[in-house]
Formats: C-alpha cells, structure tokens, sequence
C-alpha cells in the first residue's frame, strides 16, 4: 500500500475519531494507555489491512500454544512478527534464523507492550539470508581445507587441574560455568579472559584471548612465575540470534581454535545454535553447564567408584585369583606354543638334513654313475635292437632285390639278345646279318643273323 493511501486513511480515520477526543479532552476526561493503544491499534489495522514486505528472519521462539514469534530485519532495521498456530500449522516453511522471506501480514499493536508488530498471514522463502549465505560458504571454504576433519580432533583430560574460559566477564555463562565446577569439585580452577562476545571487534578479542591462553601455556612449561598453564579451554557465550552469535562463524575466531594447542570445548548458544566455532572445536558443548559437565566429573561419584574399588581391592583373593587362573591359561599356552615352534625347528632340521645328505658329492657321485650305466646299457640294448632291425630289412630287401634280378630270371631259361646297346624285342629289330650279343643265366654268346 503506498504512503498517500496510507495517510490519507490516517487522516480519515483520525478526523472521525477527533471530535470524540476533543469531546473527552473537552469533559475532562484523559485517554487511558490502554485507549490510547486500542485507538492506535484500530486506526493502524483500519489503514493497513495487509501489507507484503521481506526480509530476513533473525530470532525465532516458540509458544507453548504454538504460536511462533521471530523478528524479520534488513540492514538497519527490525520489526516483530507473530504467526498464530493455525497459520504455522499450514505452512511447510521452517522458520530458521538467517533465512530470507517473504511476508504478507497486518500490522497491530500489542497491548500489553504497547509495542508493534506484524500479525503474518502468509509466508514464503524469497532466497537465502545474508549472513546465512556468508556463513554456508565460510564453512564450504574451511571444510575443503580440513579444518573440521574429525581425525585432527583431540581428547580431552580427564580432570583438568585448570580451565580457561573465554566469554563476557558480565554475561551469565562464566557464572554458570563456575557453579557447575565448584559444585561437582571444588579444586579445578577457572581462568576468565574478559572478551565481547557479540558486536564490532568481538571475533578479534575472542581470537586474541585463545591466543593468549597459548602463550600463557607455552611460557608456563618453562617455569615462568606469572604465567599459567590451563589444560582445556571453554569458548562460548549464551544463546541468541544469527547475529548475535556471528563473532564464533568469523574466520579469524575458527582458525584460532583450529591452531589452538590447548584442547577447545565449544559452548555458544543453546542445543538448537550450532556455529563455525562448534565445528572446528575438539568437542561442542550444548549449553556452557554441558561444557562444566563435559570436563568436570562429580568429585562424590569419583569418591564412590574410589570406594568401590578399594572395596574390591580388600578381597584379595577374589580380586587375584581369576588374575592367576588367566596368568597359568596364558603360560600354557605358551608353553604349547614354545612346543609346537620347538618341534617345527626339529622338523625343518630333519628335512634339511636329508636333504644335504641327497645334495653330497659322494652321493651325487653314485647316482651319476648308476645313471650313466643305466644309459650305458640302454644305449647298447638300442644299438643291437636297431642293428638287428636293419639287418632284418636288408635281408628282406636283398630277397626283393634278388627277386627282380635279370640274371635270376635268366638262369631260369631265359635270355636277353641285344644289337650293341639296344635290347631286340622284335625280329624285325635285327635284319640278316646284324650281330647279337645273347645274354644267358650264366656267360654270353655272339651270333649272327642267318634268316
């Protein structure tokens, strides 16, 4: 709505509301404070029945009726909301510090505050919060770098004999701290380094005081009188809104923390807040008591379970005894064991005795020869078997030879007549007169052709 309807309703609404109050003022009467805000409250929701607007949701708190309340701001400036229950039960949006919305509501006045705020109708999510963004890509930035790695977190002592603690002297978180200390053992002392814990400059005070912590403890090993050496540190502050807490998202606080050698417990808000600083801690706390509780046992419960084991200790026997049957278990046992290596190395010995025994000259000598003679001898068996074979096949082929010798066929009856070189298969191969040469079984005869 612009701000000429604005005021032209105002001026409306206040022109017919004015004679009433010049009426009142005329008789006398004065306009209680809760006229006065019921008068401002009906003009305002007369003249703005809704209006749509964004910003950023800062601190959201939840009724037991089930109304939220948060407050929605920019830059410069904050108003208060409020959605009724019927309303938060239909929205699917989860209210959460740092979160950019967008709003349709009326405005009111609150009576019993006299105070503003904005009865929301509708509500939407119109992109990420400024501070929210900036921290998701802190925290993006410094998990790539390992800073919140679990295997560089360290354990913590089991009694620290002195905790430094860095947080506001005129909060309630080092008041807390301290009872809860004193009240489970009184001995552990508490070393405060004052710092701001919200605000400009806050995040550098914070980092300044665990470096000092450091250097307190870095001189303190060396035996210098004024300095003192605590065993863990406690960083943290009570709860509140994204803002509120922003000095532990800082940069300049996480890797303080990170490059602190003295263990950190991370205590800032409540349960629900979670910050860079719980991150990148050894340990988070919850609360700052937890914190107390984390790093204090209760002196009665430690004097118990002291008790109890001195109780323990006074029976001797029963304490021993299971303590002896174990210790003859385990010397059995390795004396089945001793046994068992023991007859391994006799059996390695036996076996490598043989087999030095097989690898002596002598030895090797011997069964060279039984094996020379073995081929020796199969050598000559194969030469007789192969001679004896190839005699065979030169008697059968000698039998085939003289099978198909011409002279054994000659000596049969037969003859073979030639002119000169040439065999005479025909009679007309060998005119009257040529010269033949007859060749018998047994010699040779030269004839001539008469007919």
């Amino acid at each position: 709505m612009s701000d000429s309807r604005t005021n032209k309703s105002l001026n409306v609404n206040a022109q017919a509301r004015g004679p009433q109050a010049n009426e009142s003022q005329e008789s006398g009467h004065l306009l209680s404070v809760t006229e006065l805000v019921a008068i401002t409250r009906s003009l305002l929701e007369e003249a703005m029945p809704e209006v749509v607007f964004k910003g950023e949701i800062s601190e959201v708190k939840s009724g037991k009726t089930g109304h939220l309340y948060f407050t929605v701001r920019d830059e410069t400036t904050q108003v208060s909301a409020v959605m009724w229950a019927s309303v938060a039960a239909r929205s699917r949006l989860k209210l959460l510090p740092g979160l950019a919305v967008k709003i349709a509501a009326h405005p009111t006045v609150y009576g019993p505050r006299g105070s503003l705020q904005f009865v929301v109708h509708r509500i939407s999510e119109a992109g990420e919060g400024t501070l929210q963004k900036k921290f998701l890509e802190l925290k993006t930035k410094l998990e790539r770098e390992g800073l919140f790695s679990p295997s560089r977190k360290r354990a913590l002592p089991f009694l620290p004999r002195t905790i430094g603690v860095v947080t506001s002297a005129n909060g309630a978180v080092i008041h807390d701290i301290m009872h809860r200390v004193s009240e489970r053992f009184p001995g552990v002392q508490v070393v405060l380094i004052d710092v701001r814990v919200q605000g400009e400059g806050s995040a550098e005070e914070i980092a300044r005081a665990i470096e000092q912590f450091n250097a307190m403890a870095q001189k303190a090993t060396g035996n210098h009188p004024t300095n003192i050496a605590v065993d863990v540190l406690i960083v943290g502050r009570g709860g509140g809104s994204l803002e509120d807490l922003w000095a532990f998202n800082e940069e300049r606080v996480v890797r303080a923390i990170y490059a602190s050698a003295i263990p950190v417990v991370s205590a800032v808000g409540h349960e629900s807040d979670v910050t860079l600083a719980d991150l990148v801690a050894d340990v988070r706390a919850p609360t700052p008591t937890a914190a107390a509780e984390i790093l204090v046992p209760r002196a009665d419960e430690l004097m118990q379970r002291v008790s109890e084991l001195a109780q323990r200790l006074l029976n001797i026997e029963r304490v021993l005894a299971p303590l002896e049957q174990r210790l003859d278990e385990v010397q059995m046992r390795l004396e089945r064991s001793i046994e068992l290596v023991f007859e391994r190395a006799r059996n390695t010995v036996k076996f490598s005795e043989q087999r030095l025994k097989m690898l002596h000259p002598r030895v090797l000598m011997e069964q060279a020869n039984t094996r020379i003679d073995q081929l020796t001898k199969r050598l000559a068996l194969a030469g007789r078997s192969t001679v004896e074979r190839f005699s065979m096949q030169l008697s059968q082929h000698a039998i085939k030879l003289q099978a198909i010798n011409p002279r054994a066929v000659l000596k049969r009856g037969y003859a073979v007549v030639k002119i000169g070189a040439l065999a005479v298969r025909n009679a007309s191969e060998a005119p009257k007169g040529s010269q033949l040469d007859i060749l018998l079984g047994d010699g040779e005869l030269r004839a001539e052709v008469m007919k």
